[in-house]
């Protein structure tokens, strides 16, 4: 299962987490929900917490330390709290489990809505774990050069292979020599470059457009209106 896997499924979960809040948090299923008002700010301030437990994993996953950009997420004191954390994205999750808890109650039919949010919550938990292995795995010096020296070998051998045949050579050959091991050489380096997606290169996995995607949703099935526009590519490449 690649980053790609991973990353699809923090956005599907992402949307099923902001509609169970939207429709399962209600004054009708919540008695410590007395009002419409205090539904929607329950509401807001939950969904509001998952856009910066999204963006805490893709400044984690980067190795960036600009957790201010949590702020127009969380509160002020949260967010001190926060950065006294290794994991914020653990912590951010589990913040969202303590409030459920909480605010839910204990009744048996609550404990089912309850058990409803928290496997949203451990699945959560795993996208965040799948993208870390990935992050974390390291590859062996001597796959790397070994792979790397077979690639080189490759290109290599061909243009030998060639020089050594006893009849002339025609352009047309020397051409295609040049590109066969230009393309051994460039599919060892996307190679390469690959082995890591969460590095914030060309190559990588947008993480800050998929966030932006994920803003987008959810807080417009918060009924927000003014939200931030979808982030374009710039030269081709989005971030």
């Amino acid at each position: 299962m690649g980053s790609a896997n991973f990353v699809g499924g923090l956005v599907n979960k992402s949307r099923t987490f902001a509609r169970e809040v939207g429709t399962l948090l209600s004054t009708e299923r919540v008695p410590k929900l007395v009002s419409e008002g205090q539904a929607s700010e329950a509401q807001k301030k939950l969904v509001y917490r998952h856009l910066a437990f999204c963006n805490a994993l893709r400044l984690s996953l980067r190795g960036q330390d600009s957790w201010d950009e949590l702020a127009p997420f969380v509160t002020r004191d949260e967010l001190t709290e926060l950065k006294g954390f290794a994991n914020k994205p653990t912590r951010l999750i589990r913040s969202q489990g303590e409030d459920l808890a909480d605010l839910i109650g204990t009744e048996m039919s609550q404990q089912l809505l309850l058990m409803r949010f928290d496997a949203t919550l451990s699945r959560l938990y795993d996208l965040q774990g799948g993208c870390e292995r990935i992050k974390n795995t390291a590859f062996p010096d001597e796959v790397r050069l070994i792979s790397r020296g077979l690639v080189w070998l490759s290109a290599g051998a061909v243009p030998i292979a060639f020089l050594s045949a006893d009849r002339q050579i025609r352009v047309i050959e020397v051409l295609a020599v040049i590109v066969i091991s230009l393309s051994f050489m460039v599919v060892e380096q996307l190679g390469a470059s690959l082995k890591n997606p969460f590095e914030n290169d060309d190559n990588d996995t947008p993480m800050t457009t998929l966030c932006r995607t994920i803003e987008i949703d959810l807080r417009q099935q918060l009924g927000e209106t003014k939200v931030p526009p979808p982030i374009e590519p710039v030269d081709g490449v989005l971030m």
